[in-house]
């Protein structure tokens, strides 16, 4: 009999002991309900980006799968997908942040109204997603890092002869990550693929960026844009002026 009682004990203490060790582990079998909840900046691969993948895919005569692996970092742990309607939290936590040191070399040093986060992303998206024949305008990327929706990277207009401007804005929680530099050496391999594929036409991309802003004037040294150094005069203030141009680099291949 207390043999009996010792060993049902045992079982009971070795019970409650893995219970706790899996519950401390965050197992999902302690908490089923809880683990399939949707993130804000969780970034799901769901059908309309697959179906917003094929439809560029189709318009750039490149293969779904090579259009993909142009937008992966090596790792697989960043990748750009193409913006959907699905980003307008992201939207709303880039361009309308209130936060001023964030903010202050964002246009007029603060974040737009958060009302109009949507009409934001409803014109990068008519922009890009083109009927029939039309190419996009411009391209709109949401740069994510490990599954989670970090920032935009956006180039555009680049269905005409002008040179198209590259711009990126990163969610405050992801700043200094590496994650601008890895977008903006991302859209460029896109970019040549396209030029490649005589998609576009384009010999320069241009950049501005604030003279005091130092990761941002690295990043786009990094990836090969280039500079004189001198300032030119913006509405919303000072700016330094970045160009990349294709066929430099397209001679020293």
């Amino acid at each position: 009999m207390h043999k009996n009682n010792f060993f049902s004990k045992i079982i009971t203490i070795s019970l409650i002991l893995s219970n706790f060790l899996c519950y401390n582990a965050n197992c999902s079998e302690i908490s089923p309900k809880t683990t399939n909840l949707p993130e804000v900046s969780q970034e799901v691969k769901s059908d309309e980006t697959s179906e917003n993948i094929k439809f560029l895919a189709q318009k750039f005569k490149i293969k779904e799968s090579e259009f993909e692996n142009l937008l992966y970092s090596n790792d697989k742990k960043q990748k750009l997908v193409p913006v959907s309607k699905n980003h307008l939290e992201l939207f709303k936590a880039v361009f309308c942040h209130n936060n001023s040191e964030y903010m202050k070399y964002f246009a007029y040093g603060k974040g737009k109204p958060e009302n109009l986060a949507e009409k934001i992303l409803e014109n990068k998206m008519s922009r890009m997603y083109k009927k029939d024949k039309e190419l996009p305008a411009s391209l709109t990327f949401v740069i994510i890092d490990n599954n989670k929706a970090a920032g935009v990277v956006m180039v555009g207009p680049v269905s005409d002869k002008s040179y198209p401007e590259v711009a990126y804005i990163i969610k405050k929680d992801y700043a200094n990550r590496g994650l601008g530099g890895f977008a903006v050496k991302t859209l460029l391999l896109l970019l040549k693929k396209l030029r490649e594929n005589k998609i576009y036409s384009y010999s320069k991309i241009y950049a501005t960026c604030h003279p005091n802003n130092l990761y941002s004037n690295k990043i786009l040294k990094n990836a090969g844009f280039s500079t004189d150094g001198k300032e030119i005069k913006k509405d919303f203030g000072p700016r330094y002026e970045y160009f990349y141009t294709f066929e430099d680099t397209e001679k020293e291949q």
